[in-house]
Order: C-alpha cells, then structure tokens, then sequence
C-alpha cells in the first residue's frame, strides 16, 4: 500500500511540474517582481486578467484584437524597453480566418492601457521577441 501511495504522489507531482511548463517560460502568472498576476478568464481562457498581487484586486482586462471569437493563445509580463519603469503585460491572439497571423497586444500595467498592437505570421506563441519591435 505504501508503494502504491508514493507512486500516486509522484504522479501528482509530476502533473504538476508539467502543467507549470508553460507558465515558467512566458513568465506567468507572476510578474517577476511578483507585483502582478494574470489568470485566463471566462469559460475557455478568452481573456488574461490582470490583478494587483498584493491586494488581489483587478488592474484591467485584455481584449482581442477584433470582435470575432477568440481566445489568448500565450501571456507574458515584461519590461518595456527593459527598463523597470515600464512594466507591461503582452497577450497573443491568433486568427486563422485572416490569413493565419497572430496579434500580440502589449498593455502597460499600471494604467491598464493597450500600448499597440504587433502582428506576426503564423500561430505564436513566445513572445520574447515582440518587445525588440519598439527599440526600431
């Protein structure tokens, strides 16, 4: 029975570290100041909310880019700039029906506001890259 009881907590264990793959790379839930935290909301993750860490209250909501039904594919929190002056939070939404591009919007975090919209061919989903975009 006791074997049986460790391999059932490895097992949990090892859900857990695999569903917590994709928070670690985008660098979410948690702000790397741990500031900030994002959680899908609505039936199927349409949207991330943003909320304040350290009074769990809510900061503001993404939005797809267009009204069509979407849902965020990825999330991350950055710097913008990589300046600690400007923390923003970036959600990708992607749309198959325009031609298979993806519209990674980049929202600044303390005032809730939508910074711009990147678009990008293809399904993505890293968005490491999207921050280099405002230093051209």
């Amino acid at each position: 029975m006791k074997k049986f009881t460790n391999f059932f907590i490895l097992l949990i264990f090892l859900f857990i570290c695999s569903c917590n793959v994709e928070s670690s790379e985008n660098s979410w839930p948690f702000s790397q100041d741990k500031k900030y935290k994002a959680i899908k909301i609505n039936k199927d993750g349409v949207h991330y909310k943003i909320i304040n860490a350290n009074d769990n209250k809510e900061m503001f909501t993404t939005w797809a880019r267009y009204k069509d039904p979407n849902d965020v594919k990825s999330g991350m929190f950055s710097y913008l700039n990589n300046s600690e002056k400007t923390p923003v939070f970036l959600a990708a939404y992607h749309y198959s029906h325009i031609g298979d591009v993806t519209f990674i919007g980049v929202w600044d975090i303390p005032t809730g506001k939508l910074i711009r919209w990147v678009k990008a061919d293809g399904y993505i989903r890293n968005l490491s890259w999207v921050l280099d975009k405002f230093k051209k």
